[in-house]
């Protein structure tokens, strides 16, 4: 055998006999040993936690295997070959094999790596006769190649992106107990964890046409079993990821790092747009005046405009949903342009007199849309595919010039899975994305992908224009009064997650600020009745914060939790996400937050970072038994390293805090209507300890704290906001008491607040 290179430093090469087994990466930690005739085994901490030996591929209606079994046809192996080498992912060991499929060629290969491992597919000269037989639903959950086929150690905890909105049926287990689901709709990344390590699992290219399939334990990858042909020069990777010492929570940021540094992706995008920034107003389903507005839109959307204005509200863009341009066949869009009935002055001045941006809200495609004959489509009726670049350049750039500053491509989902077009081929349906996303980014517009699959979000990797995604299904003021796994609409601790790994906002959509709006579109008996809860959750997001009220019926307070005067949104550095504990508790491997809803974790922590400090946020929802959080718990993503932290709670003036040394701290069993959130700040060298702005869900945010810095006996906040805007803030004491600090900003929204001594603000 051949050690080749450990997790903590590169060893010399040694090139095995070509017959011998050959360990392609070994360290105290991690190993990858992989035999001449492909099998492997992958260990953290010698313990083994895959080990896999099947391939298959079908050619020419034919299913070839290495162990052919079920009037499978053998696959014959060709030469092994080991390399080394470099890429984005570090240096690494390869062991490939060349095999042939009847008379095709097929290749695979393992890529060992520091901490991890590249599976990659390749189909040398191209494939044709591959879908899987039967019937369409059957080869949907197929696959028409496969390698890894990845076995799993039994006892581990997993946590699986499935379903649909970037994964909101996402649901955790235990191996060897609990099945993973399989097929298209199913394919996300994988997390598997015990209480030491973690690992994550996924596709790692050609996003949109792999797929896996769990069967008998057995997690196996390959293109989806839909695709009738595969180019010449294809390759599909698949990323095995460990994160030693770390929980799912490390474990899912490093693994999107890694994708990121694969794809040149960096994390500046997230925030980049009015919409992930500041203050919205939604007509989204679930929106009072879905479907129905008060006279034409256009009286509708400035009557919310002059409401706002009046109740200084400050709204700086509006979601324009499906209502405001013609619908074809199908269902689809006809017409993306505003019809006259929903504008009669037409949207040319829109922003202009609204003074707001848009994010304008699309569908799948009808097929007799009216730009089929300037432009090439696909065209399966009742639907049709765009398939040329200059298409999506003319359209977005005709939308951005009246005030686009977001593409939302909803419906995902319809259009991937209602055409032939985009599940035979390998590379359509990215083709297709690729395209909508370069034409968002000539336009200058961000992209929001709605009712997407996990595989969509992934694809975002290689998009630098999708900047968010919705992160739960349709907002509905009744809908979370039946919360229900995978329909409970409020929560994204585990959709975001996703998210963030990928440098994503997440969209928890529109809500209610108030509970009863008579004559709204859905019913007089409709009402939100935790219209606190919903705000503070799209605030913690980092997202897009969308209210939906009718006229008349804003509560101001409850909006204005969530950004400053001038509607810049006051949010964490990264979206609350479930802790590690509350996903073990989910698996059944540990003594976690107990969830009183199936897979809706009730525990989710952020937090903001200041310099080198952090400051954390805990949001407790539905929690079904008291669970005593420690600073391990929050430790290390949501934690600085400072000697000491205290723990606080409570809303509004500084006098309404209670604080606590944090060593731990009791989280009461609760429901929707009496959520908590708590906070843990840092204690400074001094003694002393910043807790922000009370008035806010996010009491110490990016936005709003631009820098702390701390002296001999005293703090001193730099801050920002609107102009003349007033902010009160909190200190704790050396002496234990809770200071409280008001200050007005100047005329360019600046500001700051120093405390010290015997407490005097300054």
């Amino acid at each position: 055998m051949c050690r080749l290179f450990s997790r903590s430093a590169l060893l010399p090469v040694l090139v095995a006999a070509a017959s011998a087994d050959v360990v392609v990466a070994a360290g105290a930690a991690f190993d990858v040993d992989v035999k001449d005739d492909g099998s492997f085994v992958i260990s953290m901490g010698g313990e083994t936690w895959f080990s896999g030996s099947d391939v298959f591929v079908r050619s020419r209606n034919t299913t070839y295997a290495n162990d052919p079994s079920d009037g499978a046809a053998t696959l014959t192996k060709g030469a092994t070959t080991r390399t080394n080498g470099t890429d984005a992912y570090g240096a690494y060991a390869a062991t490939s094999i060349a095999w042939t499929a009847g008379s095709a060629a097929f290749e695979t290969s393992v890529r060992a790596y520091a901490s991890t491992v590249i599976f990659e597919q390749r189909f040398p000269d191209g494939l044709n006769g591959t879908r899987v037989p039967g019937s369409r639903n059957d080869a949907m959950a197929a696959t028409v190649s496969g390698w890894p086929s990845l076995r799993p150690a039994k006892g581990k905890g997993f946590v699986a992106w499935a379903g649909q909105m970037s994964g909101s049926g996402a649901f955790a287990g235990t191996t060897g107990t609990d099945d993973l689901t399989s097929g298209i709709q199913d394919t996300g990344p994988v997390a598997f964890f015990d209480d030491s390590d973690a690992a994550v699992v996924s596709v790692a290219s050609s996003f949109m046409s792999a797929s896996h399939v769990s069967t008998a334990g057995d997690l196996t990858y390959g293109l989806m079993g839909t695709v009738t042909s595969v180019p010449a020069g294809h390759s599909l990777e698949i990323i095995v990821d460990f994160s030693p010492g770390a929980g799912v929570n490390q474990a899912m940021d490093a693994w999107g790092a890694k994708l990121m540094a694969r794809y040149g992706k960096d994390r500046s995008r997230a925030a980049s747009d009015v919409t992930t920034t500041h203050l919205g107003y939604s007509t989204d389903n679930g929106a009072y005046y879905y479907y129905q507005p008060n006279g034409t839109w256009e009286d509708t959307i400035y009557g919310v405009k002059a409401y706002a204005d009046a109740e200084n509200i400050p709204y700086r863009y509006a979601l324009l949903d499906s209502w405001w341009y013609e619908k074809g066949d199908g269902g689809g869009v006809k017409n993306w342009t505003c019809t006259a009935e929903a504008f009669p002055s037409g949207c040319d001045a829109l922003e202009k007199n609204l003074g707001w941006k848009f994010q304008l809200h699309n569908r799948m495609w009808s097929s007799d849309n009216v730009y089929v004959d300037a432009y090439e489509f696909d065209v399966e009726e009742p639907l049709a595919l765009p398939l040329e670049q200059r298409f999506w350049d003319d359209l977005l750039r005709n939308a951005s010039a009246w005030g686009m500053a977001v593409y939302e491509q909803d419906w995902m989902y319809n259009e991937f899975l209602g055409l032939n077009a985009t599940l035979r081929s390998a590379t359509a349906a990215r083709d297709w994305l690729s395209q909508m996303a370069a034409g968002a980014a000539r336009a200058g517009a961000g992209v929001q992908y709605c009712m997407e699959m996990a595989r969509f979000v992934m694809l975002s990797v290689q998009l630098p224009a999708v900047t968010q995604i919705r992160a739960s299904d349709d907002y509905g003021a009744k809908n979370d009064q039946a919360c229900g796994f995978p329909f409970c609409v409020y929560y994204v601790g585990t959709t975001s997650l996703l998210a963030y790994a990928l440098d994503l906002a997440p969209s928890k959509d529109n809500f209610w600020s108030t509970a009863d709006q008579p004559g709204n579109a859905f019913g007089d008996d409709t009402m939100e009745l935790y219209s606190e809860m919903q705000s503070a959750i799209a605030a913690l997001s980092r997202g897009p914060v969308q209210v939906s009220d009718g006229v008349g019926y804003s509560d101001r307070d409850i909006i204005m939790r969530t950004c400053d005067a001038a509607g810049r949104l006051l949010q964490p550095s990264r979206p609350a996400t479930a802790l590690d504990a509350a996903f073990a508790s989910a698996a059944g491997l540990g003594d976690g937050p107990v969830a009183r809803l199936e897979n809706v974790l009730p525990v989710t922590a952020s937090h903001t970072r200041i310099g080198d400090w952090k400051w954390a946020h805990v949001l407790v929802i539905n929690l079904a038994e008291p669970y005593a959080l420690t600073p391990a718990d929050l430790a290390p993503t949501d934690l600085s390293d400072a000697a000491s932290h205290v723990v606080y709670e409570g809303w509004g003036a500084a006098a309404n805090l209670t604080v606590s040394t944090f060593d731990s701290w009791t989280l009461p069993a609760c429901n929707s209507s009496d959520f908590r959130l708590v906070h843990v700040a840092p204690v400074f060298s001094n003694g002393w300890a910043y807790l922000g702005e009370p008035a806010k869900w996010v009491p110490v945010a990016e936005a709003r704290t631009l820098s702390v810095a701390v002296d001999g006996d005293g703090v001193s906040v730099e801050l920002a906001g609107a102009a003349g805007e007033a902010v009160a803030l909190a200190f704790y004491a050396p002496n234990g008491t809770v200071v409280g600090c008001a200050t007005e900003l100047d005329a360019a929204g600046g500001g700051g607040v120093r405390v010290g001594g015997a407490g005097g603000c300054a």
